[in-house]
């Protein structure tokens, strides 16, 4: 398989929230504590590829996906972008990339304007990143509403007009529309019906091939990822514990978390529905993280080990990555 080129390289990174303390606290000059959403990760997005990161919510996807865009401001590590160090830009120095990386939100209709029309939407943004002249507006405004498969109505009406597939197509139009090279789709779908869900997937499918556009997919649903994905990173709490293509991670998975989040998946066929073992209790604390494997007390191969050394994350074979005490001796 050919080598693709690298078109985002983050390395060791930290995002953590400050824990609001209560006035005991202060008093009793207990340290302060944070949670620790982006916890030494690094990952490397392709271009011209599909990645999905998927994981229990409430595990880190979203702040990571915030933070390699600048959202949110990494605390430690390096998110290089074309080779470029973008982990601490300052936000004028950041500009230029604003229109190579897009954001498509889980709730499009929060990140829409309701007191502007669609084609003010559009407008506004086309000449505040100067994509194209005042003259050349509604021509691209056109173009873009027609790949995404909206009517030319649509520019005249308020994004309440809408139904929540028609507003995801306004928001990945809004994406597409300054010309980018790498996409964060956020839950995209899951506000959605089964129906339009499928509608949506195979319009990101084939924009991401008329463009060779790179996304990073984020769901925790195991069926949508596996329909979209070139490769999939599986994270718990802050890590990822697992990456690998999607043929090997649905096929040939190694971590236990990654096993386990599989055979919870739902069954939709009747007639192959069978009872399949749910994840046992509930991700420990995000703020006091104990010693160890972060999976060994959900895990029911831990061993002693387990909860005592986190384990290294690496190659088991060729591009299939895991963080598991199993594969120490690999």
């Amino acid at each position: 398989m050919e080598k693709q080129e690298i078109l985002m390289d983050v390395k060791n990174l930290y995002k953590y929230f400050p824990v609001k303390q209560k006035i005991t606290d202060v008093l009793l000059r207990k340290p302060k504590k944070s949670v620790k959403a982006v916890d030494n990760i690094s990952l490397q997005i392709r271009k011209n590829e599909i990645i999905s990161l998927v994981g229990e919510s409430g595990c880190g996807k979203s702040s990571f996906a915030r933070t390699i865009i600048r959202l949110y401001e990494p605390d430690r590590g390096a998110i290089y972008y074309e080779k470029n160090d973008i982990a601490h830009l300052k936000r004028y120095q950041l500009s230029s990339y604003r229109k190579k990386m897009q954001m498509v939100f889980q709730d499009p209709y929060s990140s829409l304007n309701p007191r502007m029309k669609v084609r003010d939407i559009f407008e506004e943004e086309l000449l505040f990143h100067e994509i194209c002249t005042k003259e050349e507006v509604d021509g691209k405004i056109h173009e873009i509403i027609e790949k995404v498969g909206l009517p030319e109505t649509a520019l005249e009406r308020y994004p309440s007009e809408f139904s929540g597939g028609q507003r995801q197509r306004i928001g990945i139009a809004r994406a597409l529309a300054v010309n980018p090279e790498f996409i964060i789709a956020d839950e995209p779908v899951s506000a959605l019906d089964v129906s339009i869900q499928a509608q949506i997937l195979n319009l990101l499918l084939k924009l991401q091939k008329d463009y060779g556009l790179s996304i990073l997919f984020i769901s925790h649903d195991l069926r949508v990822v596996n329909y979209i994905s070139d490769r999939v990173a599986v994270m718990y709490l802050g890590k990822i514990v697992e990456l690998g293509t999607a043929e090997q991670i649905y096929e040939h998975y190694l971590h236990p978390y990654t096993e386990v989040l599989l055979k919870s998946a739902p069954n939709l066929d009747p007639r192959t529905r069978t009872e399949k073992p749910m994840i046992e209790g509930n991700p420990p604390s995000p703020i006091d993280i104990l010693p160890g494997c972060r999976f060994c007390k959900r895990c029911k191969d831990a061993e002693g080990l387990c909860f005592e050394v986190e384990p290294e994350f690496k190659e088991i074979e060729p591009g299939h990555f895991c963080a598991c005490h199993k594969y120490a001796k690999i």
